[in-house]
């Protein structure tokens, strides 16, 4: 029982921090996605730039 009480506490203070935490994480995932995406479409335009050199 007590430890099943100890495990509920902590659930419940992990929840709080994710709760408080929660915006910080959004935007930086956010960021995170801009980044990848800006590196993707980087990576896409290398290989078509690569392929009209060696094609041409």
């Amino acid at each position: 029982m007590i430890a099943l009480r100890q495990s509920h506490t902590d659930r419940e203070r992990r929840l709080h921090l994710v709760s408080e935490v929660q915006p910080v994480t959004s935007s930086w995932r956010f960021v995170v996605r801009g980044a990848l995406t800006a590196m993707v479409l980087g990576a896409v335009a290398v290989v078509a730039v690569v392929l009209s050199t060696t094609r041409g």
